[in-house]
């Protein structure tokens, strides 16, 4: 019994429980593991288009209507291989194992196509965008984590740069 309830801390502990996503920290140890093989790895880092003015506007229960929407279109659309994890606030980080660029980059566009086409909203109403930036980075070799991310992050706001809801690599 002791055991069991180990686990389901350990559990509770590496889980977001507004997103169902990875947190942050349990990120860090899993990522250790993806980068250990030698296959192509794509890091995403993704940034929630002016979310703070959806939580400004509708209030927290409609931002974490849009964190929930969000995350639940990437998990639909991720292999059990991938690891999704809340970044921070907002942010979101994609590891995705065993996959170019090009191809992470078409993954990324259709989970984007899929959350701007979400028009069921309960706390939103019918005329407001959610989209999302993303930066992605491919790694064909071990690398520090904390590197990887600044080169997403710089990609991410080339991308909001650009006009927003767009991927730059």
């Amino acid at each position: 019994m002791f055991w069991r309830d180990k686990r389901a801390l350990k559990r509770i502990a590496e889980t977001d429980t507004l997103t169902g996503a990875k947190t942050r920290r349990a990120m860090y140890k899993l990522a250790e593991k993806a980068l250990q093989v030698n296959n192509s790895t794509c890091f995403v880092l993704v940034d929630l288009d002016h979310f703070k003015q959806i939580n400004d506007s509708y209030g927290h229960l409609a931002g974490d209507e849009v964190l929930k929407g969000f995350s639940n279109v990437v998990s639909e659309r991720i292999r059990e291989t991938d690891l999704f994890c809340r970044y921070g606030g907002e942010e979101f980080l994609l590891i995705l194992n065993n996959l170019d660029k090009k191809t992470a980059v078409t993954l990324v566009d259709g989970i984007r196509e899929k959350f701007e086409g979400i028009n069921s909203w309960k706390e939103l109403d019918s005329t407001t965008n959610v989209s999302f930036s993303a930066g992605v980075v491919e790694i064909n070799q071990v690398s520090n984590i904390d590197c990887i991310i600044k080169q997403c992050d710089g990609l991410l706001y080339k991308a909001k740069a650009n006009g927003r809801a767009k991927t730059e690599s």
